[in-house]
């Protein structure tokens, strides 16, 4: 096991603030595929599409919550390793990281 490495704490915060705008990003995709339009709204095209639409919704929305929460993690954890100035496999093993 490695001991780590240091860092320079304004990259990493600069990093973890791009990372926490594309998870806001991902975040308002999420709020507008669970609040999207229901199939009465499209008359009977809606009627027809509905249960195809709904699988691909459901695939999607899962993929969409899988990054916002992903992205949120790395953002605390990427934020962490700046206040410490240093990453190890302690901070990194949690996140589904390898050894570094």
């Amino acid at each position: 096991m490695s001991s780590g490495f240091e860092m320079d704490p304004r990259t990493a915060t600069e990093h973890a603030g791009h990372v926490e705008s594309a998870q806001a990003l991902l975040g308002g995709a999420l709020d507008a595929a669970e609040n999207r339009l229901g199939s009465d709204d499209f008359g009977s095209l809606g009627h027809l599409l509905a249960g195809r639409c709904d699988e691909t919704m459901a695939e999607i929305l899962g993929a969409l919550r899988s990054a916002v929460d992903t992205g949120r993690g790395h953002a605390t954890a990427v934020r962490a390793w700046a206040e410490a100035g240093h990453v190890d496999e302690n901070t990194v093993l949690p996140l589904g990281g390898t050894d570094i």
